[in-house]
């Protein structure tokens, strides 16, 4: 028994590792990266560009998340007990050091593959994050306002890591705006799930101030915004049927959400999170393939 126990320990705590880079998340905004490649050449990048840049996603938003949950311990062990950090899988020590790994192999990967721009802009991402971390979080919607600039940044870095002088036009204009709200929109639903431990440490955000049902109403009017400049794609570039079902099926998706959430808007955050994370990437995936059509 003794012989396996370590086995058991270490298998648990790669798995802690993963859960505190939350990988799907990455993907996503690896995904904003890829989009604004696509965007930056008007073509379809490389195999190498997309493979290298949704990794240089994944662990930058690793690192940084990481990073903001060894800042959170202790918010976390009442709002989110069953964390990695507050569970005890993952020491303190393990998870500053994966974040400083995570952060730097991105910047090596983007250094030597993509241009100085790239690297700058995940530079200005990583010090906000950081800043915010240490000195800004008492401050009013400081969090929601840097975190989704920060992620909003991936979208930019991506058209200047293939581009140092991308057409600046309404499409790029839109998908740059959409990358922010809807980024925005999501760290407020983020919040709403550690409204207990918030309201504990009182730390002053959009739930711990407006309450649980007028934060729910305020998410979906911003979820709703989100898909309508989505919508607006159709009428600035070509027409797509794929793109039509994509938009469809998205508000299907946001209309259950919106459901769960007015039903029992504690109870529901993981599970609405997770399909929103979805309908971001149906959204993503069907931008891409709009871009593509329209500058082909």
């Amino acid at each position: 028994m003794n012989q396996t126990e370590p086995k058991i320990s270490r298998f648990y705590t790669l798995q802690g590792l993963i859960i505190l880079g939350r990988p799907v998340d990455g993907i996503i905004i690896g995904g904003t990266a890829i989009l604004g490649m696509i965007v930056g050449l008007r073509s379809m990048p490389s195999f190498t560009q997309i493979s290298l840049g949704l990794l240089c996603g994944i662990l930058l938003l690793a690192g940084m998340d990481t990073f903001n949950d060894y800042l959170d311990i202790e918010m976390d062990k009442v709002s989110k007990s069953w964390r990695p950090l507050p569970q005890g899988t993952v020491s303190r020590q393990l998870a500053l050091l994966a974040a400083i790994m995570e952060t730097i192999i991105a910047l090596i990967i983007g250094y030597f593959l993509f241009n100085y721009q790239a690297i700058l802009v995940g530079l200005i991402a990583i010090t906000l994050a950081v800043v915010y971390s240490k000195w800004l979080k008492p401050i009013f919607l400081a969090k929601n306002i840097i975190v989704a600039f920060s992620l909003s940044l991936a979208f930019l870095g991506g058209a200047l890591s293939v581009n140092s002088a991308p057409q600046i036009d309404i499409t790029f204009l839109l998908l740059q705006l959409l990358t922010f709200v809807a980024a925005f929109i999501f760290e407020i639903h983020k919040d709403l799930g550690d409204l207990r431990g918030d309201s504990f440490h009182k730390v002053q955000t959009l739930p711990t101030k407006l309450g649980p049902i007028k934060t729910v109403k305020l998410i979906i009017l911003g979820y709703v915004i989100s898909w309508l400049i989505a919508v607006s794609f159709v009428f600035i570039l070509n027409i797509d049927p794929f793109y039509v079902l994509i938009l469809v099926s998205s508000f299907i998706l946001l209309s259950f959400v919106f459901y769960l959430l007015l039903k029992d808007p504690l109870s529901n955050i993981e599970s609405t999170r997770r399909i929103t994370t979805l309908v971001m990437g149906f959204i993503l995936l069907g931008l891409a393939r709009l871009t593509l059509l329209n500058f082909s």
